[in-house]
């Protein structure tokens, strides 16, 4: 089946007109209930993020582009979502913000130096493949897949899983933990036998033993004790459903009883979540004390407790309390995250750290030496460890037992610098390292991380041939370029990150070819 000649009706319009609805009546609803200038600003924001996504958000750049348009879709949401987020839990859009302005207008230059660097990445000719991804499909190894390795990589990756319950940290210059950790994905690999037409699938299997397989997974990220575990399948799932129905353009069927339920089942979903959220944070301090069956029995325990789980929501209520101007903690005293409950929502939309960053970012001064040497040594870092010796570059990694936020907050204050790994913004970051140099940096790197995973889709003969390393890690894109270091994380991704997960995918599955007699 031709994908690029289909032409049948579309469903990217009915997405587009939902998110328009969404995205007006939260304006209406904030203007009237916290009328400010401040406030309208952050509207404008995501008034233009919305339609220079709108610009891409059709079925054609997906298609061929899928990919890189779930990590350009992160960018979209951290300037859309905080303002229905924020709505839904009575609070204005700059919530606890100082530097309101700044925040706003930078973050929607910022996105727009996204979209023009995804406008020059996007495949556009379908008659035409780069080198890079002429290479990924003559190696075939990065896209071949067939049911039998599909579940020879879900098992490689889920025994990887079990061993690295052990410990949550990995020791610098070791290799072998750090080699397993990098394993743990491949435990999703099955969740692609769900939607097998994308990989072009035609053997038949049973579709309950994935279900099966899929709540095995689930349970085993919850005794990790991580909240990113477990939304990782969830988020999976919903990804590769919508990528399936939006290549395939599948009959969404939306009726009346379906716009009922689907909103109560995703705020049931969400509630359940949000509280075993709770229960898992109320046995964090004891997860290295015992073991991991220990733990998951403890927190499922804590949720089955009504009278626990009441006190641990009026805790986390008492924490974070209804707004009230002035009520929200101030800069100067110390580092807060404070902005959205959901903890889901919160890692998508929690713009007030780059209020924050932008705030520390001032004080510090941008273009800061201190913060470029310290960008300039973590690339190096970057190098494994016995390259680093070999060069005699006096770098020790054990050395880096900080983010480049924490150096941030400790320049802007005046502080010793503690190594609690905070979070930082693309923007406060950016400035306070490179000042004005940052915003062509940072497209650049955008660049080139949207055309490397562009290159995980091959054209052939008009047809779309999709890699199955890509679909099982399109929840990692969704999450690529969230709040963590900064730039750095970019570039820590395209000089290493990629390439890494590539070489450890292909070494897999040339094993496993062997193991189970596949043929490529």
């Amino acid at each position: 089946m031709n994908l690029l000649t289909m032409h049948k009706k579309n469903n990217i319009y009915i997405f587009n007109y939902i998110l328009e609805i969404i995205l007006y009546s939260a304006i209406v609803l904030e203007v009237i209930f916290f009328p400010s200038f401040s406030n309208f600003f952050g509207c404008l924001m995501s008034w233009v993020t919305f339609y220079i996504f709108k610009f891409f958000f059709k079925r054609g750049v997906i298609i061929k582009n899928p990919f890189s348009f779930i990590t350009f879709c992160s960018l979209f949401l951290y300037r859309y979502l905080p303002l229905i987020a924020t709505l839904i839990e009575r609070k204005p859009i700059t919530f606890g913000f100082e530097t309101p302005y700044e925040t706003f207008s930078y973050e929607t230059f910022l996105f727009i130096i996204a979209g023009l660097a995804y406008y020059f990445a996007m495949n556009k000719n379908v008659d035409k493949n780069n080198r890079l991804q002429k290479f990924f499909y003559n190696t075939k190894y990065i896209y071949y897949s067939t049911p039998k390795l599909l579940w020879g990589l879900g098992i490689a990756g889920f025994i990887a899983r079990i061993l690295t319950l052990r410990s949550s940290d990995v020791e610098y210059g070791d290799v072998k933990e750090k080699f397993i950790a990098g394993l743990g994905y491949l435990i999703y690999a099955p969740f692609c036998l769900l939607f097998p037409n994308i990989l072009k699938i035609k053997s038949s299997f049973n579709k309950k033993i994935v279900w099966g397989y899929i709540v095995v997974v689930f349970l085993l990220n919850l005794a990790s004790n991580s909240r990113q575990a477990i939304i990782a399948p969830i988020g999976l799932y919903l990804l590769l459903f919508f990528l399936n129905i939006i290549i395939f353009n599948k009959n969404l069927g939306i009726s009346i009883p379906k716009l009922i339920i689907i909103p109560i089942v995703t705020i049931v979903g969400f509630n359940f979540l949000s509280d075993l959220s709770l229960a898992m944070l109320s046995t964090r301090s004891s997860r290295s004390n015992i073991s991991k069956s220990e733990l998951l029995s403890q927190t499922i325990t804590t949720y089955q407790d009504k009278q626990t789980m009441q006190q641990l929501r009026k805790l986390a209520y008492l924490d974070k309390g209804e707004f009230t101007e002035g009520n929200s903690q101030n800069y100067n005293n110390e580092w807060t995250e404070m902005y959205i409950d959901n903890f889901m929502l919160n890692r998508y939309a929690n713009l007030r750290i780059s209020d924050e960053t932008i705030y520390l970012a001032d004080e510090s001064g941008y273009n800061n030496k201190e913060m470029q040497k310290n960008y300039i040594a973590s690339v190096y870092a970057l190098l494994p460890t016995p390259i680093i010796n070999f060069l005699n570059l006096g770098i020790r990694k054990d050395n880096f037992a900080h983010s480049s936020g924490d150096l941030l907050y400790s320049i802007a204050t005046n502080t010793e610098i503690f190594g609690s790994y905070r979070v930082t913004s693309y923007i406060g970051d950016g400035l306070s390292t490179w000042g004005i140099f940052y915003f062509p940096l940072q497209f650049c790197l955008w660049f080139l991380i949207f055309k490397i995973l562009n290159s995980l889709v091959y054209f052939k003969k008009g047809e779309v041939i999709y890699s199955a390393f890509g679909l099982m890690n399109v929840f990692t894109y969704l999450g690529l370029l969230r709040n963590a270091n900064g730039s750095l994380t970019d570039l820590s991704y395209l000089l290493r990150g990629f390439w890494q997960d590539c070489f450890i995918y292909i070494l897999i599955v040339i094993v496993l070819k062997k193991m189970l007699q596949v043929r490529i």
